[in-house]
């Protein structure tokens, strides 16, 4: 896409430095979550205000940390944060904070039509198709199924890893007859990341051997940026799990035995590496991230036969046969 991501700590002290003595009010608004907010506080100067969000998380008022305000006010505009500020030679003071809940306030009719009329130009632009399908990309939740390969296939082509790993969840329903920009945010609305990461082969297998249970696959899938209904099973590229249906018997990757020990280069998402759904996936390093969307991957894959007839083939092998 062209889109370059440099250090958000030190991209903050850039501008700061370079803009200092041109503005009463230094506001930052942050999208990387809240976990992020008292280390930019303590460690960044100059910062007045932080206003959070990504992770969802609802402040009852706004707190300070290093003499720097933050907030977060929830999230899908079901709250809203009040803070009330003076601006002195001094600096800036916090006056007072709160939350205010929107669910008893009135819809403005004028705001509400102008939505409306956006939404249906939007519609129409995102329905213009892209390209026909070859081949149906059917979807479940717990059964391996093709567009979740296809994903798991592309991230690995797409970062250059070992493995490509994905949880079904990721998609709500399978996609057929053609790709449309509309489709494609109805199908995978999850705003999540291609995210490379390195992780032991003995936390693969944990996370491989979890995704058996239709428990585990069946349960919500939560986690910041994550707009699915269920955590969904995992989804493999470069890798076969042969298995009896309620263990893993074996783990090839690249056509050899996995190894416990060993360090394996994951293509995957933010939201697995965060091991959301699948806790063993969080013991990784070395973490990498694209500015793309999972949902870029299913439409710049799904349009090459090669892809969509190889996400056909399982991944996921039954078998009767138990190794000591």
């Amino acid at each position: 896409m062209g889109v370059h991501i440099s250090s958000y700590k030190e991209a903050l002290k850039e501008v700061i430095q370079t803009r200092k003595g041109e503005y009463d009010l230094c506001l930052v608004l942050n999208h990387v979550g809240t976990f992020a907010d008292d280390a930019l506080a303590e460690e960044i100067d100059g910062i007045d205000i932080i206003i959070s969000s990504h992770d969802h998380q609802l402040y009852p008022e706004a707190k300070i940390v290093n003499g720097t305000i933050l907030n977060s006010a929830g999230c899908y505009g079901e709250y809203v944060g009040i803070i009330d500020i003076e601006i002195s030679t001094a600096g800036v003071e916090l006056l007072h904070s709160k939350t205010v809940a929107t669910r008893d306030e009135e819809e403005d009719g004028e705001v509400v039509s102008i939505l409306k009329r956006n939404k249906e130009k939007a519609i129409d632009v995102l329905s213009q198709p892209l390209y026909r399908l070859n081949t149906p990309l059917w979807h479940d939740a717990v059964e391996e199924n093709p567009i979740s390969n296809l994903i798991a296939d592309g991230l690995r082509d797409m970062l250059q890893c070992e493995i490509g790993l994905i949880n079904s969840g990721i998609v709500n329903a399978g996609a057929f007859e053609f790709i449309s920009n509309k489709k494609l945010i109805e199908i995978c609305p999850s705003p999540l990341n291609p995210t490379s990461f390195e992780v032991q082969g003995k936390h693969l297998r944990e996370a491989f051997e979890q995704s058996l249970d239709a428990q585990v696959c069946l349960a919500e899938g939560k986690g910041p940026g994550f707009r699915g209904r269920f955590a969904g099973k995992l989804h493999v590229s470069g890798a076969i799990i042969k298995h009896d249906g309620n263990k893993v018997i074996e783990v090839l990757i690249g056509g050899q035995p996995l190894e416990e020990e060993k360090f394996y280069k994951v293509a995957s998402s933010d939201y697995l590496q965060r091991g959301s759904g699948y806790p063993s996936l969080a013991n990784n390093k070395n973490e990498k991230y694209l500015a793309e969307e999972i949902k870029d991957v299913i439409r710049m894959y799904a349009k090459e036969p090669s892809y969509t007839e190889k996400a056909l083939l399982p991944r996921w092998r039954a078998s009767n046969t138990v190794t000591a």
